[in-house]
């Protein structure tokens, strides 16, 4: 969060990367920092990410207006697409 601060990011991005482990913050810009926790918590479900578990807090799910089956479905749609995404990243990288 710092260097991002340090950067000039936008308050979201700054903010996101400095609370997105804090189920409880109700700050500024907290429905960004929720979302990322929500979707950390997903990704670790399939091996990705820094996250304690998979399971979804119950506080960002809340502060996000999101249903957990909501995310599960959106994760898995994005799963499904994993090789059409990583060619778009190498197409993008040279």
């Amino acid at each position: 969060a710092w260097l991002m601060q340090s950067w000039g990011m936008p308050g979201e991005i700054v903010t996101s990367l400095r609370e997105h482990h804090n189920p409880e913050y109700e700050g500024p810009f907290a429905a960004y920092s929720h979302l990322v926790l929500v979707v950390d918590h997903l990704l670790k479900g399939v091996g990705i990410g820094d996250a304690p578990d998979a399971a979804l807090p119950e506080t960002s799910l809340a502060a996000t207006g999101l249903e957990e089956a909501q995310c599960r479905r959106a994760l898995d749609a994005l799963m499904e697409k994993g090789s059409d995404l990583d060619a778009m990243a190498r197409s993008l990288h040279g």
